[in-house]
């Protein structure tokens, strides 16, 4: 595509045409004919990197302020909003091509993305999935980077995966991806709203900030496209009011569209009634559980697969590596939120009616206002071990004194993760549970700008 088609109607400085082979946000992406974008991150500018793009082989620039450069110059208000237009156009708009479902919240949207991505290629459509666990773009799968990738990123995965065959993508979308343009111009087919709780105010400063993020994805819905929302969650009549599209309620307790009934939450799975069919998953447990199905369901039966074959797919599907992973007598979550913490507790204590063994910690140079409540909702559990999690840039007692702001009863504090979890398995009885919070599928440990390898699984695994 020509540079002069590609940014028709941008006024384009140092004018000279030339068949554009690719864009980049990264200096040490570009090559010859390359159009380079200059965004700001958290850590860097990329405006401090155009010479290096050029002499890298970008023919064009577009910046946020005018350069004394000799090349391709395009001036901007925003360059994120700009490299989402753009990359949407350059991959020639493929999410319209592709039926695109996107899943934002607090919690569950690893869990019910897993869950369609499973269904969907159970019932025999090639569906790709991108989220914080894993991407598959069908033909091959990468580690993520991001919840949410950069937008050039992603309309990149999202032409792969149409031109892999591919006829679904199962996406989480994040707060920040947002805020930050990465999703604008993709074309969600189905949104869906899991449930909202006190999360990342490091980067959006307020709870009504965060929520308005999560908003934005309903009001990007076209009119026929659909926003399923759970009717329970007490914010979920900002994100129905939100929504420019058709909007589908599901839940438990309210009068929802798609209503469902919790048959049995046991240590032997979820039984679910959902319009008179049975839903029957072993392999899965809690209340929360059953939201991530009865929403997928929901979803599901939009998009118009038979009933009786959503049922048992659904009675199928396995939760993702880290969240509520069962090995004897230990639980690996994710929880990282007081919401989620809270949630996992009480969901092993009414399953299993035993005493409850908590790891957990919180991460560095994130939001610190919910330290404290992840501290208060640890008080839950019967014995409580904190330790680090990803402290970064962050001296971890620091991070733990936060903690322990919120708790008023005794615990063990443990700074190594290693030794913490070690010896929570250690004084378990046969009859305990122990739950190690926080990493979940992650295999990494980020201390002081370095990642370190570490698996909670594999510790586990070494000691039972």
């Amino acid at each position: 595509m020509k540079l002069s088609e590609l940014f028709k109607g941008y006024n384009i400085e140092n004018f000279q045409d030339f068949e554009v082979e690719g864009i980049a946000y990264d200096s040490r992406e570009v090559k010859n004919n390359f159009v380079f974008f200059a965004i700001s991150g958290e850590k860097f500018d990329g405006h401090s990197f155009i010479e290096d793009a050029i002499k890298n082989g970008a023919k064009a620039i577009v910046v946020e302020k005018r350069l004394n450069k000799h090349v391709n110059q395009i001036l901007v208000d925003n360059t994120r909003l700009e490299l989402s237009r753009i990359s949407a156009k350059f991959y020639n708009y493929s999410s319209e091509k592709l039926f695109v479902i996107g899943i934002t919240g607090t919690n569950g949207k690893t869990t019910t993305t897993h869950i369609i991505y499973q269904a969907l290629n159970m019932l025999g459509y090639k569906s790709g999935i991108i989220g914080t666990i894993i991407n598959d773009l069908v033909i091959r799968k990468e580690i993520p980077k991001l919840t949410t990738p950069e937008s050039l990123d992603l309309q990149r995965y999202i032409f792969e995966i149409l031109n892999s065959g591919g006829k679904f993508l199962v996406m989480e979308v994040s707060s920040h991806a947002l805020s930050l343009h990465r999703v604008d111009d993709v074309d969600f087919k189905i949104a869906g709203f899991t449930n909202l709780a006190i999360d990342h105010l490091d980067f959006h400063k307020t709870f009504e900030n965060y929520r308005e993020a999560k908003l934005k994805l309903f009001k990007m819905l076209k009119k026929e496209n659909y926003g399923v929302i759970n009717i329970d969650d007490e914010n979920s009549g900002y994100f129905i009011n939100a929504c420019n599209g058709k909007v589908l309620t599901y839940g438990f307790y309210k009068n929802a569209d798609i209503k469902g009934e919790i048959l049995e939450n046991s240590k032997d799975g979820l039984k679910i009634k959902v319009l008179n069919k049975t839903i029957e998953n072993n392999n899965m447990i809690g209340e929360f559980n059953a939201y991530n199905l009865l929403c997928a369901y929901s979803i599901l039966n939009i998009i118009g697969f038979d009933s009786d074959k959503i049922v048992d797919v659904l009675s199928k599907v396995k939760p993702p590596k880290g969240r509520l992973q069962k090995i004897k007598n230990v639980f690996i979550d994710y929880a990282h939120t007081p919401d989620a913490i809270e949630k996992v507790i009480r969901t092993l204590k009414k399953v299993y009616s035993r005493k409850i063994i908590l790891v957990f910690g919180a991460g560095g140079n994130r939001d610190r206002s919910k330290r404290p409540l992840m501290g208060k909702v640890s008080e839950l559990s019967d014995i409580i071990i904190i330790t680090s999690d990803n402290p970064r840039d962050e001296e971890p007692m620091d991070i733990v004194n936060d903690i322990q702001n919120g708790m008023k009863r005794p615990h063990i504090v443990e700074l190594d993760r290693k030794k913490a979890i070690e010896l929570a398995i250690k004084i378990a009885n046969s009859d305990d549970i122990v739950l190690i919070a926080g990493k979940g599928h992650e295999t990494y440990q980020e201390i002081k700008g370095i990642k370190y390898h570490f698996d909670d699984e594999e510790i586990v695994r070494s000691i039972i």
